[in-house]
């Protein structure tokens, strides 16, 4: 192949790589979106769970607390 015939050939090679580093782009930026969608959903499952937590944990303490009331109310009919 000449130095003439490589010429030729160079921008068919250019637009090539061109169109390579593009793909590699937007795949990327697909990665890209994909994990940030990704994160949101975690943190909203997160959020929910914290929810659900704070929930149980006010069920919790209520628990806890008519159980002293009533401790305290079986203490005082005792005496």
């Amino acid at each position: 192949m000449t130095l003439n015939d490589q010429s030729k050939l160079l921008p068919y090679l250019s637009a090539g790589l061109s169109s390579v580093v593009l793909a590699a782009i937007f795949h990327v930026a697909t990665i890209t979106t994909a994990t940030s969608q990704g994160q949101v959903r975690v943190e909203e499952n997160l959020r929910q769970l914290n929810k659900q937590v704070e929930s149980i944990q006010e069920k919790v303490d209520y628990a806890f607390f008519t159980t002293q009331q009533n401790k305290e109310s079986l203490d005082k009919m005792k005496k």
